[in-house]
């Protein structure tokens, strides 16, 4: 590519990386143009963590043909580095300065060994090199971009010094929009966070864990999975605040240890309708969808549940889903009043309210996938052991088990247990 069109390219690229915010797919997609405007063969991106460089992607055209795709990703395992001058990498995010690199196999400037054993051990020939630093516009070095084998035809050639300029370039619009995907992933993160911490409180109310959370959200996706359902990611969350409205519900009759009277159980279904008041007005889908499963995780297939007596299909369809994994986790699982049930007496039960309390296509399905629900009932129990009921330990311990280390104005001799 001669370097007028690089260029000229690098317009288009910009505005391509800045209109994708998922991480994955952008690192993906900045090291596939960087080898492209470059005619590099390979390439690595590294993100600065600390005082080490962490792997983060690789691509590898010859080894691809030669192995496939998803092989040659295998061969490229998650590490890290230090972060100092004997590494090409190192050199680079510590001084922020570009390196060319005409034959890596004849320099004894920088530590090249980790690069000629992993050539021995994949048949590959590492020879030129183009490192550049990821930048921001203040100046700090987030990661490094790393492209080895520039090539003309089947010939591999040193990377032309021309295209060191605007390749900088590059580099720091790829930069931008690296830092930008992960603002966006850490916002994501927090709300996500937040949503699971404020349906844990709802579930720690009524002496349940996180884990309960955990596996309703699970078996949600793995029905959702078979349904089609196109965001996992929404639906694992929405099914996962079903309960939010127990926040609203007295103590005296969530922790009753007894039979509700009918009073209070009027009082008990009304944790529908709050959960759906505290999701109210939201403007996300998720929460949007949250706010449904919240009013609809008690309705029947059959029209006798609360609080509106929907019927068949007009019960939303993630209502359906969150009344079934709710009451499979219920019954398969401890309770202050019951053991849990065994998977034969849960599978009578799921038989028995086929198109009465659940909708039957999902109770078909539940069955088909009976090993994975109980599966996900394993792994999450084994997480469950690990977590505490505030109401069960001391304030000594709950301590031990957030780790606080820097609040050093909270005097612990007033902490009573």
């Amino acid at each position: 590519m001669v370097i007028s069109d690089l260029s000229a390219k690098l317009i288009s690229v910009g505005i391509a990386l800045s209109s994708v915010i998922d991480l994955n797919e952008l690192l993906e997609l900045i090291l596939f143009k960087a080898r492209e405007l470059t005619n590099a063969d390979a390439g690595t991106i590294y993100s600065v963590d600390g005082n080490h460089l962490v792997f983060l992607t690789s691509q590898n055209d010859t080894l691809e043909k030669r192995f496939g795709k998803e092989k040659v990703k295998n061969l490229f395992e998650h590490f890290s580095l230090p972060m100092n001058k004997k590494s090409v990498a190192g050199y680079v995010a510590l001084t922020g300065k570009s390196l060319i690199i005409d034959d890596l196999y004849k320099n004894e400037e920088y530590d090249f060994c980790s690069y000629r054993e992993w050539d021995r051990a994949n048949g590959y020939y590492s020879k030129s090199m183009l490192v550049l630093p990821l930048k921001t516009p203040r100046n700090e070095v987030v990661g490094v971009l790393q492209l080895i084998n520039a090539k003309q035809g089947e010939q591999i050639i040193p990377f032309k010094k021309e295209f060191l300029e605007p390749m900088r370039y590059f580099a720091a619009q790829a930069a931008v929009a690296l830092v930008n995907a992960k603002l966006y992933q850490e916002i994501e993160e927090a709300h996500l966070d937040t949503l699971f911490r404020l349906g844990v409180a709802a579930e720690y109310r009524d002496k349940e864990t996180a884990s309960h959370i955990r596996r309703v959200g699970k078996m949600a996706v793995l029905l959702g999975k078979e349904l089609g359902w196109m965001d996992e990611t929404e639906l694992y969350w929405a099914v996962a605040m079903h309960d939010v409205g127990k926040l609203g519900i007295p103590d005296v009759i969530l922790q009753k240890p007894g039979p509700l009277t009918s009073e209070e159980r009027k009082i008990m279904e009304k944790h529908t309708l709050i959960g759906g008041y505290i999701l109210r007005n939201a403007k996300s889908s998720l929460l949007k969808q949250a706010q449904v499963v919240a009013l609809t995780h008690h309705e029947r297939y059959d029209g006798r549940g609360y609080p509106r007596g929907l019927k068949g299909e007009d019960i939303p369809l993630i209502g359906r889903i969150a009344a079934i994994v709710d009451v499979f986790d219920a019954l398969s699982s401890k309770r202050v009043y019951k053991p849990p049930f065994s998977e034969r007496e849960v599978e009578m039960i799921l038989l028995e309210e086929k198109g009465h309390h659940f909708d039957p296509l999902l109770v078909e399905i539940l069955l088909d996938k009976w090993n994975s629900f109980w599966e996900i009932k394993k792994i999450e129990r084994e997480e469950q052991e690990k977590e505490l009921f505030l109401k069960d330990v001391s304030w000594e311990e709950i301590w031990q088990e957030i780790e606080v280390k820097n609040l050093y104005f909270l005097d612990r001799s007033k902490i009573g247990n």
